[in-house]
């Protein structure tokens, strides 16, 4: 119990300063910089963030399930070989798509090559941080020091040396430089405290280890540009830098809230996997097993939710009075679609990230993630000519229910082509 909770605690502070960034640093940028500068900077970090996700590619969740296997079995040679394999497949793909978001940054959008270029060194920070490791070691507390270091270190350098508009590459630079330094300060321990080696792979091991996790490859790619691809479709279209900006604050604070349950659905992965172990196929009876480990963070995050929206009610008129942000209504309408669906996202985890991926469903999670994030920018793409940033809310928030609706039909679906070998 002690240990589950100072897991819980650690990985409570790496996702709440993670949530640090966009509450304060966000909403101070677009008053500081304007709407014009700050949506050049927006549209270099929606790049950044499909980037990275490339970067994660499938072994937040394979990782941590070999590593905790190798551990069990004590075979140090097979976690070094992983810890190297994840790394060099992590640089590659990082050097791929770097170049191919630099290039669209700059060539296809005309901006400058500088702000995305420092911007990419927050996926590369992600490629030497190792969350994986220190999640499949079940100590995270060491990452949860160097992760919010590092972020009280780029938001406190921000607040203090970004003044105007000819400041505006110092956000990239910070963030880019302080990132990188607790991802390669966070690499450098784990190397050293738990005994990992670094040495050369085979081309063969590192492409069957990719080939292993392209399901869940695919549909982290699909879910990223499902939720981080609208902010370009915006620049694309043409929306006015104002509501574009308005709309990428309004995602930044989403994402915060999907921050708050990011610990939770940690915490309850290897919980809801033993509920499972035995199962074979998904079924409703299985689903009720979930449901076990999955209301229970529902009920938690939708709690918070609601005690934020009448705080927020409570204080309206003198946090109009303090927030100097003449466009703060149109944020909060945006806001007002997008975070609901919060709670869509938890389900669609643990019913499909989790649940499905086990039970030998990736093909099928995959196939949903990819039509509704394919729906949604198609429909955020003709939308917005009509309704302007409205559209790319709606569809967010469209997506992540549609997501979860088609994930829980899988498992009222009878068949018997779906499925793994029992434990």
């Amino acid at each position: 119990m002690k240990k589950d909770l100072l897991n819980l605690a650690s990985l409570t502070c790496i996702q709440g300063s993670n949530a640090l960034i966009p509450l304060i640093m966000f909403p101070f940028l677009l008053h500081t910089l304007g709407a014009s500068i700050y949506a050049d900077l927006a549209l270099a970090e929606a790049l950044s963030l499909l980037v990275l996700a490339v970067v994660i590619f499938s072994f937040e969740i394979i990782g941590v399930s070999e590593l905790v296997r190798f551990r069990e079995s004590g075979d140090r040679v097979a976690i070094d070989n992983l810890f190297s394999g994840v790394l060099y497949i992590r640089l590659l793909l990082f050097l791929a798509a770097a170049v191919v978001a630099i290039g669209f940054y700059v060539l296809a959008l005309g901006k400058s090559w500088s702000i995305i270029t420092l911007w990419t060194f927050v996926p590369l920070a992600y490629v030497f941080q190792s969350a994986w490791v220190y999640q499949g070691f079940e100590r995270n507390f060491p990452l949860a020091v160097f992760t919010v270091l590092s972020r009280i270190a780029a938001l406190s350098l921000i607040l203090l040396l970004v003044h105007g508009t000819d400041d505006a590459i110092l956000v990239p630079g910070i963030l880019g430089t302080t990132y990188l330094i607790g991802g390669l300060i966070s690499f450098g321990y784990a190397i050293r405290h738990e005994g990992l080696r670094v040495h050369r792979i085979s081309g063969g091991t590192l492409i069957a280890m990719a080939i292993d996790g392209k399901e869940i490859f695919f549909a982290n790619i699909a879910v990223s540009v499902q939720r981080d691809l609208n902010v370009l479709i915006l620049g694309i279209v043409g929306i006015p830098a104002q509501s574009l900006a308005a709309y990428s604050v309004a995602e930044k604070l989403t994402k915060s809230l999907q921050a708050i349950a990011r610990p939770l659905n940690q915490l309850f992965f290897p919980k809801a996997i033993r509920a499972i172990r035995t199962d074979v196929t998904p079924t409703w009876h299985v689903a009720r097993k979930i449901s076990r480990h999955t209301l229970p963070q529902v009920g938690v995050v939708a709690s918070i939710l609601l005690v934020l929206t009448i705080s927020y009610l409570v204080i309206r008129h003198y946090a109009l009075i303090v927030i100097p942000y003449n466009n703060v209504d149109e944020i909060l309408r945006y806001l007002s679609i997008m975070a609901p669906t919060v709670v869509f996202g938890i389900a669609s985890y643990m019913f499909g990230s989790i649940g499905l991926n086990y039970l030998g469903g990736r093909a099928y999670f995959l196939a949903v993630i990819l039509v509704t994030g394919t729906v949604s920018g198609a429909l955020c793409f003709v939308l917005a000519h009509w309704i302007g940033a409205y559209a790319a809310a709606i569809c967010y928030a469209s997506a992540e229910v549609a997501t979860m609706l088609a994930t829980l039909m899988r498992y009222g679906r009878k068949s018997t082509s779906l499925g793994r070998a029992p434990l």
